[in-house]
């Protein structure tokens, strides 16, 4: 579920796009689920005065403390005119539980 609120999320990021904003770049990468990192170069303002780039992002990564508690770490930024910014969050992650096929399953079970 987590996984598909991310996705959709990445979908509003890299879609939604301004009048006057043109998208230079936009990079998605996924190592290990769920350590992701999702930035889009843009220009704002495109040919004129006040034009300027942006850049924005986010980032996450699993780890686990030195009490064997698995935390995620997201980090969201922003890189302009107004200077880096950034917002780190650190949330409890749960385990993903195991997927087995049905075939798998019948077998542990005794069966076919």
């Amino acid at each position: 579920m987590k996984f598909v609120l991310f996705l959709a999320a990445l979908f509003v990021i890299t879609y939604i796009t301004w009048a006057d904003t043109k998208v230079l770049h936009n990079i998605t990468y996924i190592k290990d689920y769920p350590s992701t990192r999702v930035e889009r170069i843009s220009l704002n303002n495109a040919n004129t005065a006040d034009e300027e780039l942006v850049i924005n992002g986010q980032y996450n990564q699993t780890f686990f403390t030195s009490d064997h508690q698995m935390r995620m770490l997201i980090v969201n930024y922003v890189a302009d005119k107004n200077g880096y910014r950034v917002n780190y969050t650190l949330k409890p992650e749960l385990p993903q539980p195991a997927h087995l096929p049905a075939l798998c399953l019948k077998t542990l079970c005794g069966g076919g």
